[in-house]
């Protein structure tokens, strides 16, 4: 076989799935969050993502616990008006944010649904 190298001593290649699944975003969970965030941010600033097609491992999250809720939240991080198709994506070495607004809008989002999530 491989260059003489007796069966015995072959190695053994098994594969991994390389999927990732679906996305689910509990809906109840998700309307929970957004009128937090609505409240929290204002109407114009929550936008809900259409649906996409693309491989997004924080299913992963979701699947592990099957019976913890999940939602996927993205935060904007270019000043409205300001991207375009020429502006490089989160996962590009050019990636440059408006972190002077992202970061105190990141930190006021989460805090307000950490808060009310945490309510007894």
């Amino acid at each position: 076989m491989a260059a003489g190298v007796p069966d015995s001593l072959l190695p053994v290649v098994s594969i991994q799935p390389t999927h990732v699944p679906a996305l689910y975003n509990d809906p109840d969970l998700t309307a929970r969050i957004q009128a937090v965030l609505t409240d929290t941010l204002g109407a114009e600033r929550v936008v809900e993502v259409p649906k996409e097609t693309i491989g997004e491992d924080f299913s992963l999250y979701g699947s592990a616990l099957p019976d913890v809720p999940s939602c996927m939240l993205r935060l904007g991080t270019y000043t409205p008006g300001e991207k375009d198709t020429d502006q490089p994506g989160l996962h590009s070495p050019y990636f440059l944010p408006d972190y002077q607004q992202a970061i105190p809008t990141g930190v006021r989002s989460m805090a307000a649904v950490i808060q009310h999530l945490a309510a007894p």
